[in-house]
């Protein structure tokens, strides 16, 4: 099983005049995957305060562990690609499902746990159609690693205990 991992590098400051908190973990953020062999995929890497991240996948940890994505959306590949399909087929008169399914990526695409970044592509994680997953979605493919979210969830919990 692959393993999702969350790596901190502290790294100076985020200035409080752009909306960092005062206790912000300014640092590089590195999410990835890595296989049973040792093998490392980097999914993001970018400077930001670690914290909201950290405090983000917390929030939505029974969504992300427990909801499958709705009915109404075509059943692909991944999270990532199911989603864009929705959305490249999606008619007049479907607010009520773009409201649904925009609730649902709050909770599962990790832009929303690094609100203010620009950088950040839609990745996704949570309860695929195969078992727990990240995937992403790149401009010409979808990327999908199946993963052991519970893990994810137990070391993240440890590693942050002290600044919760």
């Amino acid at each position: 099983m692959n393993e999702l991992f969350l790596r901190v590098v502290e790294a100076g400051e985020l200035p409080q005049s752009l909306g960092f908190s005062a206790d912000s973990l300014p640092a590089l953020i590195t999410l990835g995957v890595r296989s049973a062999s040792a093998e490392e995929h980097q999914i993001l890497s970018i400077r930001w305060d670690a914290m909201e991240l950290v405090r983000w996948f917390l929030a939505n940890k029974e969504e992300i562990l427990t909801r499958k994505l709705p009915e109404y959306v075509p059943r692909s590949s991944s999270i990532a690609e199911s989603i864009s399909l929705f959305y490249e087929n999606l008619g007049d008169d479907q607010d009520d499902l773009v409201d649904d399914i925009f609730e649902y990526r709050e909770c599962h695409e990790i832009c929303f746990g690094l609100r203010g970044s620009r950088s950040v592509p839609a990745i996704y994680v949570g309860l695929g159609h195969c078992g727990y997953e990240v995937s992403i979605e790149h401009p010409d493919q979808y990327v999908k690693f199946l993963i052991d979210l519970p893990d994810f969830y137990l070391h993240l919990e440890r590693a942050f205990k002290e600044r919760l």
